[in-house]
């Protein structure tokens, strides 16, 4: 008589659960880098947004903002804004319009730190691009933004010449 006793069915559970075991607690640490990378990911992307949209000569109304298009860190929380430089002084006032609220929009994730602190303009103008960096202190040449979860950190950095990269701090 062929078959399977109860030992050996009792055997390959017991492994099942033991992977399963070793599995389950690494896919949560797997699903925060994943967070992390997306969170990251979708930062670098709004800021090409914010240079696509000056490049293209986007209007606002019937006009194109005289200072063309930019995002606006008013914190480290994990909101930020893509705005029209209308008034043409290379960062966000009470004068700009906000085109879209922005966020994060992965739980868990946070604005660590940014370079030059906040609160902090990055603004992009056609044709070459020029881009602006600017905070209440002045303007400077490099902006980094980075992310944090759980001990774990990626960055985002945008420099002068209009180049936006992902790194690993």
């Amino acid at each position: 008589m062929k078959g399977f006793t109860l030992i050996e069915l009792l055997m390959v559970v017991s492994i099942l659960l033991i992977f399963t075991a070793i599995y389950l607690p690494n896919l949560k640490k797997g699903d925060e880098l994943f967070a992390l990378q997306r969170a990251t990911n979708k930062l670098a992307q709004d800021l090409r947004i914010a240079s696509e949209m000056a490049m293209a000569g986007k209007l606002t109304g019937s006009q194109f903002p005289r200072g063309g298009y930019g995002i606006y860190f008013p914190s480290t929380s994990d909101q930020y804004y893509l705005f029209a430089d209308s008034n043409g002084n290379s960062s966000y006032d009470a004068g700009d319009s906000i085109v879209e609220n922005l966020s994060l929009q992965e739980k868990g994730v946070t604005i660590q730190s940014i370079s030059p602190p906040p609160p902090v303009s990055i603004v992009f103008f056609p044709p070459d691009p020029t881009v602006t960096i600017k905070n209440n202190s002045g303007t400077s040449s490099q902006a980094t933004i980075i992310l944090f979860q759980n001990g774990k950190k990626l960055g985002v950095r945008v420099n002068s010449a209009g180049l936006i990269e992902i790194y690993n701090p």
